[in-house]
């Protein structure tokens, strides 16, 4: 059984493009998607049914999937991931309020207006961060 799924696996395969960085988060979430799904699959397993077996064969998969997905989430840490998603979001906010202040100036607003812009920007941004 493990022969045919590896010759399946490998059937599937292709090369394909991907940030490293991009892939291991990936990895993760698959990795951890998995343990929730194995977490019900226990649940909702009999003990009376005299299904011993599937329950430990599911106990096994949950340990290893657990352990996979700490494994990839340690290398994320290692690899600086937080810290680069920290850094992305920043960026991003620099871009946002360049845009804003680009637009601002390019309404020519009068003293007034422009005095009532940063509480309309905040709250239109707080808005849009309620909405995601």
């Amino acid at each position: 059984m493990k022969a045919a799924a590896r010759r399946q696996v490998m059937a599937m395969a292709t090369e394909a493009d991907g940030d490293p960085l991009e892939v291991l988060m990936k990895t993760i979430r698959v990795a951890w998607g998995a343990v929730p799904w194995l977490q019900e699959q226990i649940a909702d397993i009999d003990p009376d049914e005299g299904n011993t077996k599937l329950f430990i064969a599911y106990q096994q998969l949950y340990g290893e999937w657990t352990e996979r997905a700490a494994r990839f989430s340690k290398m994320a840490l290692d690899a600086g991931v937080a810290e680069r998603q920290v850094r992305v979001v920043e960026r991003q906010g620099e871009l946002v309020a360049q845009v804003i202040k680009t637009i601002l100036d390019g309404l020519q607003l009068t003293k007034a207006q422009r005095s009532l812009a940063p509480q309309l920007v905040r709250t239109a941004l707080l808005q849009l961060e309620a909405a995601t």
